[in-house]
């Protein structure tokens, strides 16, 4: 997941969409999209 990715994701939730759809458009957990909307998302690639 790039950078541009995470903000977007923030931005996204912040507007009040659900971590639902969010997860279902970048194709990750629901779990994974509340954490990097929260900031607690970390890539070590």
């Amino acid at each position: 997941m790039t950078d541009v990715q995470r903000q977007e994701i923030i931005d996204r939730r912040l507007k009040g969409e659900t971590l639902k759809s969010i997860a279902a458009f970048y194709e990750i957990s629901e779990s994974t999209a509340s954490r990097v909307a929260r900031g607690k998302y970390r890539s070590f690639l």
